[in-house]
């Protein structure tokens, strides 16, 4: 699975890997359950909704209620692309969550 990401993406793998430990998640690995991912998915959102691009993509489904994630272990590979994720990620992460949350408030 090699795709780019959005920021919005970004920011819920940046999530794992940040709240991840505390929760007691192994970030070393690729393979994630879904209450984990609903763990995360709440402390970042503020509900247990887990993402579309995790859920609904059959190439991120191992068996079942296990989520393919590899790229949480993986390491940052070009600093430049770390630096320009980080310029992006803010303001599209507030759009992201601004988003989420008029959906939560309509339902």
């Amino acid at each position: 699975m090699n795709i780019t990401l959005t920021p919005a993406q970004l920011a819920f793998i940046e999530a794992i890997r940040t709240y991840g430990p505390a929760m007691g998640l192994d970030i070393t690995q690729d393979k994630y359950t879904r209450e984990s991912m609903r763990q995360v998915s709440l402390k970042l959102k503020g509900n247990k909704r887990i993402p579309d691009w995790i859920a609904r993509d059959l190439a991120r489904r191992g068996e079942r209620g296990i989520f393919l994630i590899p790229e949480v272990a993986a390491p940052a590979t070009a600093p430049e692309a770390v630096e320009e994720a980080t310029e992006v990620m803010p303001a599209a992460v507030a759009e992201a969550l601004a988003s989420v949350q008029q959906m939560a408030e309509a339902v």
